[in-house]
């Protein structure tokens, strides 16, 4: 096995590819980066390594909105939108048009399983943005005749498509589980791996191969994986030790199974890895199918969270600065120096208790608050134990307004800063 992980916490218990013998083996890598700024890699036997950064996650980052997965192409059968049929040919870039029938226009990118099915020889495979040269880089390695999937995070051309280029001529499916764009609301957390499931040895519960068309599922907020905010995990799954060639289906728990697929499995002498960003149900577990009888190990890598408070205003009054969850002072307006009705609405995630001026209030809803100008108004939220509180000061009418002029862009911190009064009215007005 190989491990990738940040230097500074050690060497986590978990995997991130499964190297098979004399095979090119690759698979998308998420991995936290640290004070060192450094990644280490170790591996148990001799190997050589290639290493391709494909993005990076950080605070100015789109954020992300998973879907339900979504099939693009898949030529074997379609949809195909060039209208042609058959495998897509060796050494020729094909293009996907995925805006606006799978994701939005203002999508920049896209989560996608891309598996290379039946390919005419060894080889390799990647998905990439169309505007690029063909970068040196790939996203499945396959051997002639095998079902090979691999995730990948791409981003997308002007006109919303990718780009799939393969060494050899294969059948090629491409799955969208998710897009990025500066309008979404969720962001990604990386995590050091823990291991989450193994039916080999009742890891999380599973004791045993999964049979053929067996489901099983598992809650990675409970068992302590991700964060309980989370509503997309992102999962490394391993089928191990299979008794004949078939497929893993990874979804949130539901009565109806997914047509697409998260992990391929060929070989009974090898393992089969996958990166796998999958949503969590509304009870929070996640679901995997076995066509054929195997062990299955799970590592979480990452969460996709939209924060406890996933939307907070009130009106009529104007609240300032916009509602953001890092943020926990704002002004509120009031039109009167008596009482004021301020009308509250939010939503939050589910787990979470909330009160509105010290009273018990539902997780979702909306309620009014009478009070008087300069008085404070504190929404609290407690989730997995941990408390917050946002206060809401009701300024007077007569509360000057202030313009500030700010030189150049400054980095975060602390600032000292001087206002001037001449008569009673701010400097700028006098």
């Amino acid at each position: 096995c190989i491990r990738d992980s940040p230097c500074d916490g050690g060497r986590p218990p978990t995997s991130n590819v499964n190297p098979r013998p004399g095979i090119p083996t690759p698979n998308l890598v998420i991995t936290p980066v640290q004070a060192s700024r450094d990644i280490c890699v170790f591996t148990n036997v001799p190997t050589h390594l290639v290493v391709d950064a494909t993005g990076w996650y950080g605070p100015d980052g789109d954020a992300f909105t998973p879907i339900e997965p979504t099939r693009a192409l898949d030529t074997r059968s379609g949809p195909r939108y060039d209208l042609a049929t058959g495998p897509v040919p060796a050494r020729t870039p094909y293009r996907v048009p995925l805006a606006p029938t799978v994701v939005p226009t203002d999508a920049t990118a896209v989560a996608v399983n891309v598996t290379a099915s039946q390919p005419s020889d060894d080889g390799w495979l990647l998905a990439y943005p169309c505007d690029d040269t063909l970068p040196l880089a790939s996203t499945v390695n396959y051997v002639g005749g095998e079902d090979r999937a691999g995730m990948a995070m791409v981003g997308l051309d002007d006109e919303g498509g990718l780009c799939v280029y393969s060494l050899r001529e294969t059948e090629v499916i491409l799955d969208v589980v998710g897009w990025y764009g500066a309008d979404t609301a969720s962001q990604m957390q990386p995590l050091v791996g823990q291991r989450v499931v193994d039916s080999r040895n009742g890891t999380g519960g599973w004791n045993g191969k999964l049979g053929a068309g067996e489901v099983r599922s598992f809650d990675p907020i409970a068992l302590g994986a991700v964060p309980s905010a989370t509503h997309t995990a992102v999962l490394n799954v391993v089928a191990t030790e299979a008794e004949r060639p078939g497929h893993l289906r990874v979804f949130p728990c539901s009565p109806t199974l997914p047509p697409t697929s998260a992990v391929n499995f060929n070989s009974t002498d090898e393992e089969a890895t996958n990166l796998v960003v999958a949503p969590l149900a509304d009870d929070r577990t996640v679901c995997v199918y076995a066509s054929a009888p195997t062990h299955v190990v799970i590592d979480a890598f990452g969460a996709f969270s939209g924060g406890v408070v996933q939307q907070l205003t009130v009106s009529p009054q104007a609240l300032f600065p916009e509602f953001r969850e890092q943020a926990t002072d704002y002004g509120v307006r009031c039109g009167s120096a008596g009482a004021n009705t301020i009308e509250f609405d939010w939503e939050t995630v589910p787990g979470t208790t909330v009160t509105l001026d010290g009273a018990s209030a539902p997780a979702d809803g909306s309620r009014s608050v009478t009070t008087d100008a300069d008085d404070l108004v504190v929404f609290s939220v407690t989730q997995a134990g941990r408390t917050t509180d946002y206060h809401f000061r009701c300024l007077p009418p007569d509360f000057p307004v202030y313009t500030i002029d700010r030189p150049g862009e400054p980095g975060p911190g602390y600032y000292l800063v001087t206002f001037g009064m001449n008569d009673g009215l701010p400097v700028d007005q006098g």
